[in-house]
């Protein structure tokens, strides 16, 4: 499960147009951990503005992927 929902969250963060370039380097400075369902974002922004929106797009991913 924990797999699926890091998919989910890789999906809405970085298909997000300011926040896909983070996913384009061979080991993006975002991370996605997700351990017993809980997520946790990782790593550098560019920018608070940037922070704020990876942290907006992650809560808004459904917990039950169902």
């Amino acid at each position: 499960m924990d797999e699926q929902i890091r998919c989910a969250e890789y999906r809405a963060i970085f298909s997000e147009p300011g926040l896909s370039r983070y996913s384009q380097s061979a080991v993006p400075s975002i991370h996605i951990i997700v351990k017993n369902g809980n997520v946790t974002l990782v790593g550098v922004a560019d920018n608070e503005a940037d922070k704020n929106l990876a942290g907006i797009r992650a809560d808004g991913v459904p917990m039950f992927l169902g």
